[in-house]
């Protein structure tokens, strides 16, 4: 009964979502972000802003 309560506990942890930052994704990709990169950051950062502002009205 130990050992199945175990495996459960660790079956559903396994299956969580976990709440993550869309812009984390571009925290790490390289030690200095490229040009490139933190544009993309700031497009994708500006169109999550703008689907919350549609949410909200």
């Amino acid at each position: 009964a130990e050992a199945e309560a175990y495996a459960a506990d660790v079956r559903e942890r396994m299956n969580a979502q976990p709440t993550v930052d869309p812009l984390s994704l571009f925290d790490h990709v390289y030690a200095q972000p490229t040009p490139q990169l933190i544009e993309q950051r700031e497009q994708i950062r500006a169109e999550l802003a703008a689907a919350e502002q549609e949410g909200d009205a």
